[in-house]
């Protein structure tokens, strides 16, 4: 992986990190994540896939029922996604796109033995922009690919960032994309 993608993944991570302490978020303890399949007569953990930054929020139901004891907790998580090395085919972004659409769920780790099912997951694409002429035509093809895994699957949008882009700005460009999925009335626009 060239150098500048290595440094840009490595100051989303810190900017996803950031985002997580400042808002309150649940904090995974790890990128991975995973979802149960049936092999071999039971069910057993596959890891889907390593995101490069997960933001979890606990959202709760409200009861329209008298009756309802405990009120039931939702989690609601954006599964952050860097791309452009790795998307130069198409496939990569689309199973990226899909993981939300795994039958049996996406699970994430919370705590040491404590796996939990993201029960509304939505995929954000984080695509830092080549401004180099040799990086452009490879950075628009990746680009492509991108946007058409995001227009084919529900809950998944991509945005475009300055390669060099700060932390700081990272984070407000992550904020304003994520927040009102994760705290407000539901999806994000655009």
């Amino acid at each position: 992986m060239p150098k500048g993608n290595v440094e840009f993944k490595k100051r989303l991570k810190r900017a996803v990190e950031q985002l997580v302490e400042e808002e309150g978020y649940l904090r995974a303890i790890s990128v991975r994540l995973h979802s149960p399949v049936w092999r071999d007569r039971q069910y057993r953990w596959a890891t889907l896939m390593d995101s490069d930054g997960t933001l979890l929020r606990e959202r709760t139901v409200v009861s329209t029922s008298a009756n309802q004891g405990q009120p039931t907790v939702l989690l609601i998580g954006v599964i952050i996604q860097s791309e452009f090395s790795t998307s130069g085919t198409k496939p990569n972004p689309l199973g990226k796109a899909a993981v939300g659409a795994t039958p049996r769920g996406v699970w994430v780790d919370v705590a040491p033995g404590t796996r939990r099912r993201v029960d509304r997951p939505f995929v954000l694409f984080v695509l830092p922009e080549a401004k180099a002429y040799h990086l452009k035509k490879s950075f628009r093809a990746t680009e492509m690919n991108v946007r058409n895994a995001s227009e084919a699957f529900p809950d998944v949008t991509r945005i475009i960032v300055p390669r060099g882009i700060s932390k700081t700005d990272l984070v407000t460009e992550l904020r304003k994309r994520t927040r009102r999925w994760l705290t407000g009335a539901g999806r994000p626009t655009g």
